[in-house]
């Protein structure tokens, strides 16, 4: 499942977790962190330097589910399935 994360420092993270995301005791493990970075172009989305940080719940503000256009941002630089809009339909 892919969340966003809004940081008691300010960041903001998108990364995959767990479906026991409920659960959470005192640790949140995150899978392929990206960070939201404002630019003049918009939100671009980098990548912290590891494939896995644990964060202390404590850190978190607040979460919530990405939207169908975030997670196909994130999918696409993590090399994850990007599914087409519904809508849409490919030619050969």
């Amino acid at each position: 499942m892919i969340k966003f994360f809004k940081m008691l420092n300010g960041e903001e993270i998108v990364a995959e977790v767990g479906d026991d995301t409920e659960e959470w005791c005192e640790r949140l493990e995150m899978h392929y962190p990206y960070r939201n970075l404002l630019t003049q172009q918009g939100v671009m989305l980098v990548a912290y330097p590891c494939d896995h940080i644990t964060v202390s719940v404590n850190h978190v503000l607040f979460t919530g589910e990405a939207n169908e256009e975030l997670s196909a941002a994130y999918r696409q630089l993590t090399g994850g399935i990007i599914t087409p809009p519904r809508g849409i339909q490919l030619s050969n």
